[in-house]
């Protein structure tokens, strides 16, 4: 909302919200401020995946580098569904790192299932950032 809070000597605040808004709470923050609304990284990749899911299933994104979690599934990086169908990451990777990624969907029992087609492939640029659009292949 912009407004400033105030926080009592006990660390305490009292904050109203309306319907269907969230409150963001930065620790150590002096001041408080709006920002954008999608904001890049300083540095790396920013996945966007357009992704339809059922009910209980999120979507990940894993690949050739250890941040992106070495083709693991187990350590693939969940991907936020605020702005579903679109699924969003951003994920600091050094400026000219070239790597290969591919998304998969994991179900509320943990069952994995990968995109279909052959893995992507992305360098982030010398200026410090690559957005990848994509779209979920069956």
């Amino acid at each position: 909302s912009g407004k400033g809070v105030t926080v009592n000597s006990a660390g305490q605040f009292t904050a109203t919200l309306g319907a269907n808004t969230a409150l963001a709470l930065h620790v150590g923050a002096k001041t408080c401020g709006g920002g954008s609304t999608d904001p890049e990284p300083a540095a790396g990749a920013s996945f966007r995946v357009n992704a339809t899911t059922s009910w209980g299933e999120n979507i990940y994104v894993t690949g050739d580098n250890t941040r992106l979690g070495d083709w693991n599934p187990d350590n693939a990086l969940k991907l936020d569904p605020a702005a579903y169908p679109v699924w969003k990451l951003d994920v600091s990777l050094p400026a000219g790192t070239s790597f290969e990624y591919k998304y998969l969907r994991k179900d509320a029992n943990g069952k994995v299932t990968w995109e279909s087609g052959a893995n992507r492939t992305a360098t982030v640029s010398s200026s410090g950032t690559v957005v990848l659009g994509d779209t979920w292949r069956d």
